[in-house]
């Protein structure tokens, strides 16, 4: 969701991308890129590392 710093209703993706409005950073991204951080760290030695980018659907089954 995108919400605005001044708060009241979220913007759109219009609004966003073709307006410029801003947006807060979600209160979950700073935990989310600390835990990658440390999960990459945990797992540098490891024979399989994990993706840089998210598995396609078919490499998953």
């Amino acid at each position: 969701m995108l919400i605005s710093p001044e708060g009241g209703d979220p913007a759109t993706l219009a609004d966003v991308y073709v307006n410029g409005k801003a947006v807060q950073v979600p209160k979950w991204q700073g935990w989310a890129k600390a835990a990658r951080k440390k999960l990459a760290e945990l797992t540098e030695n490891l024979h399989f590392p994990l993706p840089n980018e998210p598995l396609e659907p078919t490499l998953l089954c």
